[in-house]
């Protein structure tokens, strides 16, 4: 890590030269952590590589591990066993200022009675940078976090957006080689979140930093990350980009925690290139099963809302696969998409959704309709596998 000094005039570009690993050295690896809190588990044996420069998200309900690996990786908590590496070098006896990562926490932990300036500073002043280099460099940061007119006023006088700028910009004037953050927009408004998940993504693209992103909200995963670890009981459950944890969820678990889903449970007819599920609704055919799926077996089929078309009922036919007749219960007005509520006789719920504009005007609530969903878009999971509930947050998304 570079020494900077009152009378050296080193460069953000010049650091961030100085601080770049080897392309095929990880930002970040860890290996075989475990820590406990007593008689908690918190991390069970998790490994994990992240790569340099990629926006990677922590994801998971609580409890799951993924603040206690951020704390591993921040030296805020030392594990019980295993190694933690920063851009190759081994740091796990080494306390959180000596090692070449800065954390945002959802708090912001501004200093008060310091102007904007010299919070943004302040990291710089510690280590002796002079003045003038330092309230030029802390103005860079302001100007790439959007706030170049508010480096004279205090905490109090700020938003809770510009707060959270304002920590953000902070965290990257000494330019480390891992920026950390904690939930960092869980205190925003809806909207303010939308807009600085944008923000953060474009700060990460410029400043080529290694973003490790910790959340619970699967929305503010999918949209910013480059790729995405679900963590789930102190265990890792999948790694993988965006679109591969969403479309091709490794488990149930993974497919209710990610984003919505309805579910059909039947048994399995045949299994093969594709599986057929006879379920009390509708004969159900899947184009891709776990492993161990096999006849005669209790199963779950999972199809995202987006994949189900909505079609009114004529008389009634004989089922056909991956067609389900229900009745549907509401219709949620979403903006730009609508979300269909349907329920068949016996008590199945699907959820679809699509451009409101594509609404047939007839499907209201009462309406007898067909739900059907190509068997490209179905995916089924053992039933033993799903042992439990869904996730809290997965049933509330």
């Amino acid at each position: 890590m570079s020494t900077i000094t009152g009378t050296d005039p080193v460069s953000v570009t010049t650091i961030a030269t100085e601080q770049t690993a080897e392309p095929s050295t990880p930002a970040v690896r860890v290996t075989h952590l475990t820590k406990r809190y007593r008689d908690v588990l918190a991390l069970d044996d998790v490994s994990l590589e992240i790569r340099t420069g990629e926006f990677l998200s922590i994801l998971g309900p609580s409890g799951s591990g993924k603040t206690t690996t951020m704390r591993l990786i921040g030296g805020f908590e030392r594990p019980d066993s295993g190694t933690v590496e920063i851009a190759g070098q081994d740091v796990i006896d080494l306390p959180p200022y000596r090692r070449d990562v800065n954390t945002v926490f959802q708090s912001y932990a501004l200093f008060p009675h310091m102007t904007v300036q010299d919070n943004v500073a302040y990291g710089l002043r510690m280590k002796g940078v002079g003045k003038k280099q330092r309230h030029a460099r802390a103005g860079e940061m302001l100007e790439l976090v959007q706030l170049p007119g508010a480096s004279h006023r205090y905490p109090s006088q700020l938003s809770g957006g510009m707060k959270q700028r304002v920590a953000l910009a902070r965290a990257l004037v000494n330019h480390p080689s891992v920026l950390l953050l904690d939930e960092p927009l869980g205190a925003l408004d809806r909207k303010l979140r939308e807009d600085m998940q944008v923000e953060l993504r474009r700060i990460q693209t410029s400043v080529g930093i290694t973003f490790v992103y910790v959340t619970h909200d699967q929305e503010e995963a999918l949209s910013m990350s480059d790729r995405i670890v679900v963590m789930r009981d102190g265990r890792i459950e999948q790694i993988g980009g965006t679109g591969e944890v969403y479309d091709t969820p490794e488990s149930l678990w993974v497919a209710d925690f990610v984003g919505a889903s309805s579910r059909l449970t039947g048994t399995v007819a045949a299994a093969g290139e594709s599986v057929r599920l006879q379920t009390d609704v509708a004969p159900i055919i899947a184009g891709w099963a776990s492993p161990g799926v096999t006849v005669g077996q209790r199963a779950v089929a999972i199809v995202r809302p987006e994949a189900i078309e909505i079609t009114l009922a004529s008389a009634p036919v004989e089922q056909a696969p991956n067609q389900v007749r229900a009745t549907v219960q509401e219709i949620l007005n979403l903006g730009a998409q609508a979300k269909v509520v349907a329920r068949t006789p016996g008590g199945t719920e699907l959820v679809a959704r699509g451009p409101r504009t594509g609404l047939d005007p007839a499907v209201r609530p009462g309406a007898t309709v067909v739900m059907s969903f190509p068997a490209t878009a179905v995916r089924v999971y053992a039933q033993d596998a799903a042992a439990g509930a869904a996730p809290e947050e997965a049933q509330s998304a």
